[in-house]
């Protein structure tokens, strides 16, 4: 029989408290026999009687022993590093506590919190991102009489831009926003609609913008205009601003404007409308330039250039009507928002930044001029008809004006508009005729919560009233602020 490695500590133990010497085998001896040899001798000597006797010894020895060794220890040295040794074997599972934590891991790699981010489109991360994306698309325009912006459509280089920025023109100077030049053939203009396409002379590929659908603008979309405005004053650099669209109007021959408080100054013409997925919905042409009028800014909206885009591109142009004899055109305003029939023998001479517009005939015996003035939210028609009026005689008055006379003055009312009637004659010196004169003073209901008022006066030289009377007061009938 083996003993195990306890039971031979023990017979140890019992030999010391016998008296015995520990033996000390020779290097050759068998330590194994040897202890059981040692058991057998001590184990006769212990009878039943003795046992008392023998736990005593023992205790006395194992005291002796921890008395003889200054460091205590609760179990003997061998049988703690054999201890877990041999229960090592018994764990055995192990491994399946190793395998266990796998399942526990593999639920965060399954419950995928990527959702999270879709909800966050890629198109639109950041404004200032959007913009530096869409800039490369963005072209300074610069003609013989001024400048605008213009934006790419295509890859081959079509630029879209305003008709009045082009004006008539052949070729334009095109720069881009990495500052390479390039000569742009006008295609097409349309100054109905105030559009027209430049192609750039340069092989190559470009990065144009994508064309959004203006019917899908509501009012409160947030929007951005791009472009150059004040270039002369601040230099050629690109300026953002931001709004929202504030107004949708469709007139009678379709043609359809966005209006947005997004600021817009003289240079934006032609730049791009974007809404905040970086799609273009309108091209900026106008803006109500009036101390009264704040941030009222108009775009020609983005379907209308669809419709047009083709015919420009084949290099069709639409031209503002130029009187032909026997034929009657109309001419319009888009950025004050107003109407006026021309005679034939009459025609267009200039219009300004605020408004005016003048039309003389052919021997300039007759002139017919529009005239916008800046009122506050207050005025009424009356107030702005005395105005009128009393500017007028005071100006007689102060530069003593050979004649002048005042021969009606009345408010009037024709198809539900109302305006007030004003004629006189007048002559500032030997120098010119004497001229007759009628005027039709309207308030704009074109921007309610700010308007302005118009004075559409027709002047005829007496000695050519009778030629040009009937003329004259059909024009100023045609006038639709």
């Amino acid at each position: 029989m083996k003993l195990s490695v306890a039971a031979l500590v023990l017979a140890t133990l019992i030999a010391i408290a016998c008296g015995q010497s520990e033996p000390t085998p020779p290097p050759s001896a068998d330590l194994g026999a040897t202890v059981v040899a040692a058991v057998q001798t001590a184990l006769p000597t212990q009878t039943p009687t003795s046992t008392p006797n023998l736990q005593a010894t023992v205790e006395a020895a194992v005291q002796a022993t921890a008395e003889a060794q200054p460091t205590p220890m609760d179990t003997p040295v061998p049988v703690p590093t054999s201890t877990p040794t041999a229960l090592m074997p018994t764990n055995t599972p192990v491994p399946a506590p190793t395998s266990a934590p796998v399942p526990t891991s593999t639920p965060p790699a399954t419950a995928t919190p990527q959702p999270t981010h879709t909800p966050s489109p890629v198109p639109t991360p950041t404004l200032a991102r959007m913009i530096e994306n869409l800039e490369r698309s963005l072209v300074y325009i610069e003609t013989d009489t001024g400048a605008g912006t213009g934006f790419i459509v295509d890859e081959d280089g079509l630029v879209v831009t305003n008709a009045h920025v082009v004006e008539r023109f052949d070729t334009v100077a095109v720069v881009l926003a990495d500052g390479s030049e390039y000569d742009g053939a006008v295609l097409g203009i349309d100054e109905i609609a105030d559009l027209a396409v430049v192609k750039l002379n340069a092989a190559g590929k470009f990065q144009s913008m994508e064309l959004g659908n203006s019917d899908d603008v509501r009012l409160g979309d947030e929007v951005i205009a791009l472009g150059f405005p004040l270039s002369d004053l601040i230099g050629t650099e690109l300026q953002v601003t931001k709004g929202i669209i504030s107004s949708k109007r469709v007139y009678d021959d379709g043609f359809e404007e966005l209006q947005t408080d997004a600021a817009i100054n003289p240079g934006n013409s032609g730049g791009p409308l974007v809404n905040r997925d970086g799609k273009v919905i309108g091209v900026n042409y106008a803006v109500l330039d009036f101390d009264t009028a704040d941030n009222v800014g108009f775009a020609v909206a983005i379907n209308n250039l669809k419709e047009r885009l083709d015919s420009l591109m084949r290099g069709e142009q639409v031209l503002l009507p130029t009187p032909t004899p026997g034929i009657w055109t109309t001419y319009r305003n888009d950025d004050y928002g107003y109407e006026l029939d021309i005679a034939p023998g009459w025609h267009f001479d200039e219009d300004t930044d605020e408004g005016d517009s003048t039309f003389w005939n052919e021997d300039h015996t007759g002139l017919i001029e529009i005239l916008t003035y800046e009122l506050g939210s207050g005025w009424t028609l009356e107030e702005h008809a005395e105005t009128e009026r009393d500017y007028l005689e005071g100006l007689a008055q102060e530069e003593s004006w050979d004649v002048f006379e005042i021969t009606a003055f009345q408010k009037r009312q024709e198809e539900g508009r109302e305006y007030y009637y004003m004629a006189y004659r007048w002559q500032s010196s030997e120098e010119y005729c004497i001229s007759n004169d009628v005027a039709r003073i309207f308030l704009s209901d074109f921007y309610p919560s700010k308007p302005y008022g118009f004075v559409a006066n027709g002047g005829v030289c007496e000695h050519s009233l009778d030629i040009y009377d009937e003329q004259r007061a059909s024009m100023l009938a045609s006038f639709d602020p």
